[in-house]
């Protein structure tokens, strides 16, 4: 989930402004469906930003459609179906400083770029992802997970990435040959 703050703010009953946050869902028509009568009640709510504060926010849902959401009368190939082009699940990343948003779950197996540059397998713990300002993209909400990993020589760590910023990957073959032809493996 991507969110993008815009410069407005609000009045929640009369009370306390508050900002205004875009929160852009690439959903499957399915999804949209299930998802459309709890989004029209959701209005002021609070997240948890990556400094650990509480921040309540105004939000404005817009839904698209994921890049692989098909209509009932799309003609759909054997051929498509089976190449997954356009589902950013199979996307097979140009370069590791490549940017683009995923979503990671509790327990999987990651790499992630440390400070010093060098990459590092990890995994995502159980702990709730955090909503903070991108480190690479101006006025952007990212999702921030925690993940636990081990610097050789160094004790385990646990430090927020976000995908959007390129500093996290998914354990897939894909990456492995990457950081593999980068010399990290």
């Amino acid at each position: 989930m991507q969110s993008n703050s815009t410069a407005t703010s609000d009045q929640v009953q009369g009370q306390t402004a508050i900002q205004r946050t875009c929160v852009y869902l690439p959903l499957t028509n399915a999804q949209q469906k299930l998802f459309a009568e709890v989004l029209d009640k959701c209005d002021a709510f609070t997240i948890r930003t990556v400094d650990d504060r509480c921040k309540p926010v105004r939000v404005e849902w817009v839904v698209l459609p994921s890049s692989d959401a098909t209509s009932d009368d799309d003609d759909m190939t054997e051929d498509d179906s089976s190449t997954l082009e356009g589902d950013l699940r199979f996307e097979v990343p140009e370069d590791l400083d490549m940017r683009w948003e995923y979503t990671l779950e509790a327990g999987e197996r990651v790499w992630v770029k440390t400070v010093e540059g060098a990459w590092a397998e990890g995994r995502v713990a159980d702990l709730t992802p955090r909503v903070g300002f991108s480190s690479v993209y101006v006025d952007v909400h990212v999702v921030y997970y925690p993940v636990h990993f081990r610097m050789r020589d160094k004790p385990m760590t646990r430090r927020y990435f976000a995908p959007l910023n390129g500093d996290i990957k998914p354990d897939t073959p894909a990456i492995r040959r990457l950081l593999h032809e980068g010399g990290w493996l």
